[in-house]
C-alpha cells in the first residue's frame, strides 16, 4: 500500500460509516511492523470483456465490459490491493479505442473512499463517449455513488443493500498511545516563519474541528452537491443530506433509474448503444460500393452494414490503393503534356508549310488565315487548275515574213511544218 500511517490519517475521505473499518487493518499492520494488510474488501479491481447472448439489439455488436469495484476506492494503485482511479481512467481509454466494446458496465461493492481523484473520475465517466451503466447487488455509497451517478444509467439489485452516503467526512485515530507503548515518542515542531502550517489539523488537536470543516470538509461536499446535480437533476434534498437507502427508496428519491438484475444492466448497455448508432438512410442502404467493398476486402457489400468500423489493415489497404492511384494519374499527366508539348511542335512545322505554300501561289491575305483556311485556300485552287483543258496545245508563233498557209494548209501545225522545211529549200 502506497499511503503511510500519517497520510491514511490524515486524508478527507468520502466514507460510509460501516465501511470506514477496512482501513484498520492497514493502520494496526503498520503500527507493529508487521507488513500490509491483504483483505477481501481490498482486492485489486477486476476489469474483463465478458460475452453475452443478449438479442435484446441484434443490430449492436461487441462484448460489455466490466469493472469491478469492489473495495475502497483510492486516487492511486495500492501495493496488493484495489486499482486507483487515476488507472481505471486509463483502462477505460483502451476500452473507448477498442471497436469490440459496445459500453461498460460498473459493479459496485464499495462503503466509498477518498476524496482526492474522485471528482476527476466522475467527470471523465459523465463524458465517456460509450454507454456506461452502474450496478450494485452489495453497498454503493459515497465516493462510490459518486462515481455512479455520473455514469448513463443507474440500476440496483431489488435485495442490494443500500445507496447514498453523500457527503464528506473525516475520521480521526490517535494511535499516540499505542506508539508510546512501543517506546516510540512522536514530536512535531514548526518553524516560526510557518504559523499555518498544518493550522487546521493543529487546531484540530487542541479541540477546535471548525478551521478543518470550513477547509476542507464543506468545500468537498458542496463539490459533490454541484456535480450530482447535473449527473442527476432529479435527486431529491433529502437524498443530498448523507442517508442511505434501500433500493425502493433509492428509486423515489432519484439516486436511480430502475431496480433490477445484472443482465438487466447487460441489456441496457446495448439499448443504449443502439440509440447511439447513426441513422442510415433507407435510399442509401440500397447503394452498392464495389470498388470500396473490394478495397477492404469486405465479403459483404459496404452499404449493407448499418455501421462501419475501418481496422488498421483496412485503412492501410486504403491509404495504399489511393498512393497507386495518385501515382498512375500523374504518370498519365506527364504523358498527356508530353503529347501536348509533341503536337504543338507539329502544328508549328505545319502552319510553317502552309504558310509559304499560300505565299508561294500568290493567295491573297494569307497571313491571316489559319491552317484549315489555308489548305482550303490550296485545295481551291488545284481545284481551279484542274479544269482547265489540257489537250490544246501552245500554239508557236510564226515569223511575220513568211506565209502561215500554203495552199489552205495549216502550217502552224508542227508535222506541216516539217514539209514546209524541205519546200523552202
Amino acid at each position: 500500500m502506497t499511503k503511510n500511517a500519517y497520510s491514511l490519517l490524515n486524508d478527507n475521505w468520502m466514507f460510509c460509516e460501516n465501511g470506514q473499518s477496512v482501513l484498520l487493518p492497514y493502520l494496526i499492520n503498520m503500527v507493529n511492523g508487521s507488513g500490509l494488510a491483504t483483505t477481501e474488501q481490498l482486492n485489486s479491481t477486476v476489469t474483463q470483456l465478458i460475452e453475452t447472448g443478449s438479442a435484446v439489439m441484434s443490430t449492436v455488436k461487441g462484448k460489455v465490459a466490466l469493472m469491478k469495484i469492489h473495495h475502497p476506492i483510492f486516487k492511486y494503485d495500492q501495493e496488493c490491493g484495489p486499482m486507483g482511479t487515476q488507472s481505471m481512467m486509463g483502462v477505460l481509454d483502451e476500452w473507448k479505442l477498442d471497436n469490440d466494446v459496445a459500453g461498460v458496465i460498473f459493479d459496485y461493492r464499495t462503503p466509498g473512499g477518498q476524496a482526492s481523484g474522485t471528482p476527476e473520475i466522475a467527470e471523465y465517466i459523465n463524458n465517456y463517449t460509450k454507454p456506461t451503466v452502474s450496478f450494485s447487488k452489495d453497498l454503493c455509497g459515497s465516493a462510490g455513488y459518486y462515481m455512479a451517478a455520473a455514469s448513463d444509467y443507474v440500476i440496483m439489485h431489488k435485495h442490494a443493500d443500500a445507496i447514498g452516503c453523500i457527503g464528506s467526512m473525516y475520521k480521526k485515530v490517535n494511535i499516540d498511545k499505542a506508539l508510546e507503548l512501543k517506546g516510540i515518542t512522536v514530536t512535531e515542531l514548526y518553524s516560526d516563519l510557518s504559523p499555518e502550517k498544518n493550522l487546521q489539523a493543529r487546531e484540530m488537536a487542541n479541540g477546535n474541528d471548525r478551521p478543518f470543516i470550513d477547509k476542507f470538509l464543506n468545500p468537498d461536499a458542496e463539490k459533490f452537491h454541484s456535480y450530482l446535480k447535473v449527473f442527476r437533476p432529479s435527486i431529491s434534498e433529502k437524498a443530498l443530506k448523507g442517508d442511505l437507502f434501500n433500493p425502493t427508496e433509492a428509486l423515489s428519491e432519484g439516486l436511480i433509474d430502475s431496480i433490477g438484475t445484472f443482465q438487466d444492466a447487460v441489456n441496457k448497455v446495448y439499448e443504449l448503444a443502439e440509440a447511439t448508432q447513426p441513422q442510415i438512410n433507407s435510399s442509401m442502404s440500397q447503394k452498392s460500393h464495389p470498388l470500396l467493398q473490394e478495397a477492404l476486402g469486405l465479403e459483404t457489400p459496404f452499404a449493407n452494414t448499418a455501421n462501419v468500423y475501418l481496422q488498421e489493415n483496412q485503412v492501410e489497404a486504403v491509404e495504399a490503393l489511393l498512393a497507386a492511384n495518385n501515382s498512375t494519374i500523374a504518370d498519365l499527366k506527364n504523358q498527356l503534356q508530353t503529347a501536348k508539348d509533341a503536337g504543338a511542335t507539329e502544328n508549328t512545322a505545319v502552319t510553317t508549310a502552309v504558310q509559304a505554300a499560300l505565299e508561294e501561289a500568290e493567295v491573297e491575305g494569307h497571313a491571316a488565315l489559319n491552317n484549315v483556311q489555308g489548305v482550303e485556300a490550296l485545295q481551291a485552287l488545284v481545284a481551279e487548275y484542274g479544269a482547265r483543258p489540257a489537250s490544246t496545245p501552245t500554239q508557236v508563233a510564226a515569223d511575220a515574213d513568211e506565209e502561215s498557209d500554203v495552199d489552205g494548209v495549216d502550217m502552224t501545225l508542227a508535222h506541216n511544218q516539217a514539209a514546209y522545211e524541205m519546200l523552202k529549200d
